[in-house]
């Protein structure tokens, strides 16, 4: 063993003492707690402003860099849209012009439907065959009718339990509020 070893051997570690955990048991304490969590609030929402600030400097920064940027790219979109519209009037069928650094397209797209409320009403009195029905457990009506007896629902006459119904029992949620 190399004398670097046996002197890490012979090195005894002292264990850091156990700091006891702080514990709220009084007024005073929760106080204490309260005013150091109040603090860590305000620095976390200092920091979001902070980060915030910067955020909107940068954007700022890269609309005014990518402004012109946009410009020529409208401008040559444009260019090549107007190209192969009018070699689709040449050629039809033509759908697509591919260059060593991309492509132009064009797809026929569907018609666009819109469609009033109204029609409902009116498919109901000239073809019903056209208008679906959604149904749907009222569910306010649902708890009103049937008591829950543990995690179950059940019917109050015969006994019977309802199927597909798991109730999940309330619990009491708490929620710490810092005022600043």
């Amino acid at each position: 063993m190399s004398e670097l070893a046996t002197q890490l051997d012979e090195f005894e570690v002292e264990e850091a003492p156990q700091k006891e955990a702080f514990v709220v048991d009084d007024l005073g304490k929760a106080t204490w707690a309260m005013r150091q969590l109040r603090g860590i609030v305000a620095q976390i929402e200092a920091n979001v402003e902070i980060a915030k600030a910067e955020k909107e400097r940068i954007d700022a920064w890269q609309e005014s860099v990518n402004k012109p940027l946009l410009n020529d790219r409208l401008y040559f979109e444009t260019l090549l849209t107007n190209y192969l519209r009018e070699e689709r009037k040449n050629d039809p069928d033509k759908k697509t012009i591919s260059t060593p650094y991309g492509k132009i397209t064009s797809r026929t797209t569907q018609p666009k439907w819109d469609i009033a409320e109204e029609l409902t009403d009116w498919l109901l009195n000239h073809n019903d065959a056209l208008v679906r029905i959604k149904y749907e457990v009222d569910k306010a009506e649902l708890k009103k009718t049937y008591p829950t007896e543990g995690t179950k629902a059940v019917n109050p006459t015969t006994g019977e339990i309802i199927p597909f119904v798991t109730i999940t029992p309330s619990d009491i949620s708490y929620k710490v509020e810092v005022e600043l």
